[in-house]
């Protein structure tokens, strides 16, 4: 499905996230003018489906310089038993196959601007999704979902999560756009917004989430219903790290809302 926002090629009519063009932290040594899009179009689930002459995980400029080659085939993935992801997020870091480990590694490395072994909130925030950067809000609000240590930044582990997520939100985005305008309406929003994930999120609440981030009064489009997914997703999360005995409810004073709506 073709966005009247979202510029591509002629050839590449499919979904994608990436990084953004010059200066947002892509592989170096490409061919200028060219722009890198993710290839595959997520299935159900946010699992993507490659042709067979390209890899999942590479972009469309070609292969990266022989030095990264190099470093690709020398880096290991992190083994089954290393540090993973845990809680609700942790159920996208499960879906992915050993074999894409390694192949998210090069995605990971052309975010990693600062090459830290991390990414930062500046950095996500220059990520692709949809033809719209993610920007500082999104950045940062996904980085309090995913970063399961709390050191301010994803790891690799981390980020195999985030990109998962993503992908599995650009697929919730196209199924729940039934007229194919490239948006979803207010009609359109909760259904979509339930078959995320979030089956907690009332009708009502999702009409306000929609209000709240429908800034062109048009209805969302993907960049917008990242916002959205992104706020509810940071949500369930301060709501899972708070919900000690695990039964949906919490209690908090005042000093307790005050923190919770800083992350909003």
């Amino acid at each position: 499905m073709a966005y009247p926002y979202q510029q591509q090629p002629q050839q590449q009519q499919q979904q994608w996230y990436g990084p953004p063009q010059q200066g947002g932290g892509m592989p170096p040594q490409q061919p200028q003018g060219q722009q890198y899009y993710y290839q595959g179009q997520p299935q159900q689930g946010g699992m993507s489906q490659q042709p067979q002459h390209q890899q999942p995980g590479h972009y469309a400029g070609g292969a990266p310089p022989p030095q990264q080659q190099q470093q690709q085939q020398q880096q290991q993935p992190p083994r089954p038993g290393a540090a993973q992801p845990q809680g609700w997020c942790g159920q996208y870091y499960s879906q992915i196959p050993q074999q894409e480990l390694y192949e998210l590694q090069r995605w990971f490395r052309s975010m990693d601007r600062d090459n830290s072994g991390s990414i930062s909130a500046n950095e996500l925030a220059n990520v692709a999704v949809g033809g719209s950067v993610l920007g500082i809000d999104n950045g940062m609000k996904l980085i309090r979902v995913f970063d399961v240590d709390g050191n301010g930044t994803i790891d690799f582990n981390e980020y195999a999560s985030l990109h998962k997520f993503l992908l599995s939100m650009q697929q919730t985005f196209k199924m729940g756009d039934k007229d194919g305008n490239g948006r979803l309406d207010a009609r359109e929003i909760h259904e979509a917004i339930l078959k995320g994930g979030f089956t907690n999120v009332s009708f009502k609440a999702a009409q306000g989430l929609y209000n709240k981030y429908n800034r062109s009064g048009m209805g969302l489009n993907m960049a917008e219903f990242i916002s959205i997914v992104a706020h509810i997703a940071l949500a369930r999360s301060v709501l899972e790290r708070l919900d000690y005995d695990r039964d949906g409810r919490i209690t908090v004073n005042i000093d307790q809302m005050y923190e919770i709506s800083a992350n909003f």
